[in-house]
């Protein structure tokens, strides 16, 4: 979350010429038109990035990490492969991506107007290999998961999100 706002302000420093708007190329139409001719395409070509690497990276881990883990801990019998064990499913962690993917869409969507489509695509996608991988890599939590301990704080977080989101919407509409 904490990147995608830094993404976002060192974005505004490069349109807006660091600031200084009424300087150099920044004179003409109050943001840099030389280096971003139509700076929305930008933001919505960054959050489109952002959105595919997600899916991509959340992929390679499934399908590089988890699965050959699974192997590792079934078929070998040294005390190294049994104390890392199978994994648990991680549920604050999963949550966590999915916050961060709808605050990708809520930043996005003005700029990108395919981009609810394709997250909900790369959700739909990400649950049923998520699934696969929780049935036959994943062995059962050891401690459960207290969903009450945890509400307050993805509640804030996904306020935090909606606040970003919003915050670029109200400057591009403002422009």
């Amino acid at each position: 979350m904490v990147s995608l706002g830094v993404l976002l302000f060192t974005l505004w420093r490069q349109i807006t010429c660091e600031g200084a708007e009424n300087t150099g190329e920044c004179k003409l139409c109050q943001y840099n038109h030389l280096l971003y001719p139509c700076w929305e395409t930008r933001v919505g070509q960054e959050m489109y990035k952002l959105t595919l690497f997600d899916f991509l990276i959340n992929i390679a881990v499934l399908v590089l990490v988890e699965f050959p883990r699974r192997m590792v801990v079934d078929n070998w019998s040294n005390k190294l492969a049994q104390w890392v064990g199978r994994q648990e499913f991680v549920v604050p962690a999963n949550v966590l991506g999915l916050v961060y993917g709808q605050t990708v869409v809520w930043t996005g969507a003005l700029f990108c107007p395919l981009l609810p489509l394709i997250n909900t695509l790369k959700f739909i996608l990400l649950f049923y290999f998520k699934k696969i991988t929780l049935f036959h890599n994943c062995r059962p939590a050891l401690k459960t998961f207290r969903s009450t301990t945890s509400t307050f704080f993805f509640l804030v977080v996904l306020l935090f999100g909606l606040g970003l989101g919003t915050v670029v919407m109200i400057y591009s509409l403002s422009e």
